[in-house]
């Protein structure tokens, strides 16, 4: 584990940009200290943006889930080689908006056809920088629709029309990854507020 790699991830409506947003702008002085770095998944480096057009075309729309994760793979490599490790090898924290936890939420629980359990955990243990703790916004998938469909068709994508058992499964995939890596799961139904202290109050355990 790297102790200054975070990651924040929640399924579709789980207010994980606007926090994120508050993130950026106000741990420079809440941790002074420290040098942040924000960034995201699927991209981060030059390649991996390319491969996040892909990932989230009309044409991966049909992609089971061994092979999103195949360009999910690919995609966060190149972000660990060329931005994520070279941060923290400089002493900078990394903030990362989505990670692995993601990849086990939507490719091994919630896709059809599914890389399984076993394999994302050798997967995740090869990685060449993971997360000291993941973050996790939790939300009724129901209550996280609501929000996604008052977006009047901005930022929305293939995963977010998906059906509520999907989205069902995806919030039991990050509980389950829960169980097994370092994760702080924050109740995210509460105000925007609310849910930016809880995530304050886990990364002071950590910053």
């Amino acid at each position: 584990m790297d102790n200054k790699f975070i990651t924040i991830e929640g399924g579709e409506g789980a207010g994980k940009s606007t926090q994120i947003r508050l993130l950026a702008e106000q741990l420079p002085q809440l941790f002074p200290t420290a040098t942040f770095h924000f960034t995201r998944e699927p991209g981060g480096s030059d390649f991996a943006e390319e491969l996040r057009t892909v990932i989230f075309s009309s044409k991966a729309k049909e992609l089971s889930g061994k092979g999103v994760f195949g360009l999910f793979a690919t995609a966060r490599q190149d972000h660990i080689e060329r931005i994520i490790r070279p941060k923290l090898d400089d002493g900078t924290t990394v903030i990362c908006d989505r990670f692995a936890a993601a990849t086990y939420a939507y490719q091994a629980c919630a896709m059809r056809n599914p890389i399984s359990e076993d394999f994302f955990k050798h997967y995740y243990e090869q990685l060449d920088a993971t997360p000291v703790v993941t973050i996790i916004l939790d939300i009724d998938p129901r209550i996280g629709m609501q929000r996604v469909a008052s977006r009047n068709g901005q930022d929305k994508n293939h995963f977010d029309e998906r059906d509520l058992t999907f989205h069902d499964a995806v919030r039991d995939g990050y509980r389950r990854f829960a169980e097994f890596a370092p994760a702080c799961v924050i109740d995210a139904t509460p105000s925007v507020e609310e849910v930016f202290s809880g995530i304050v109050d886990c990364l002071r355990k950590y910053l």
